[in-house]
């Protein structure tokens, strides 16, 4: 490796005032070099002090924006403003915690891969659950081996090669599902791939504070996307109907 690859990190932040913080702390603490990532925080329609948590990062290097409400308005956004030196766009949601070696293993992980001929174009992380209780851990290690084996990808730890920005953008109609429809249109290019690892931890909150009652729905709705991304417009509009508001 001539030097270490340069990445950009966007995080939408939609009503995170809990959470926020934390991801901005780990990010900033990542064990990679300072001058080869950055950092985009893109609130998008809170109504709590999400954007002032935020720019109080701004005198950190952290690029605090605002979009209007939706997370994939809030994710083509933050793209929208990346570096041009970017190599890697890494989207993660604001409830996402980075270990701190996690950028270093990427970047090994992605340039052992090219020098196998195995060159990328985008992909996924596997995730932890935190906490980790035992019906979680199960649940989410279930799911990193369903993804491993369909393809399928995290919008919450999924990444993109940077040259590609201008040629596959999130659908901003779509709150479920978003993820993969923009793989489908990326695998166009080329492939993708899946990293194991245990260095992304990914909030159970969607379980937690009454929500138990919506896995059903929540589950149907993210397999029927993960399985057709092409009727992912449908998904939304189920969404729409069980008036169910996912939490990203």
């Amino acid at each position: 490796m001539d030097r270490a690859p340069f990445f950009s990190i966007v995080v939408p932040a939609h009503n995170e005032s809990q959470y926020i913080a934390a991801t901005i702390d780990r990010l900033l603490a990542l064990d990679y070099p300072s001058t080869h990532y950055e950092i985009i925080v893109v609130e998008n329609g809170s109504t709590d002090d999400t954007l002032e948590k935020i720019r109080s990062y701004e005198s950190k290097g952290v690029t605090a924006l605002v979009s209007e409400k939706g997370v994939c308005r809030a994710r083509n956004a933050g793209a929208r403003v990346v570096r041009p030196e970017a190599d890697w766009v890494v989207f993660l949601d604001a409830d996402i915690l980075l270990d701190s070696g996690f950028l270093a293993r990427l970047a090994a992980f992605l340039e052992s891969r090219t020098q196998k001929g195995k060159a990328y174009v985008g992909g996924t992380a596997s995730l932890m659950p935190f906490p980790q209780t035992v019906p979680m851990s199960i649940m989410y290690a279930v799911a990193n081996v369903t993804f491993f084996f369909t393809g399928a990808t995290y919008a919450g730890a999924f990444f993109m090669k940077r040259e590609y920005l201008t040629k596959v953008t999130f659908d901003e109609f779509l709150q479920v599902g978003e993820e993969q429809s923009l793989s489908k249109e990326l695998r166009t290019h080329g492939k993708l791939c899946f990293l194991w690892s245990t260095m992304v931890h990914s909030s159970t909150r969607r379980f937690q504070n009454g929500e138990a009652q919506k896995i059903p729905i929540w589950v149907g709705m993210w397999l029927f996307a993960m399985i057709a991304p092409y009727h992912a417009r449908i998904t939304t509009s189920i969404q729409r109907r069980f008036r169910y508001k996912a939490i990203r």
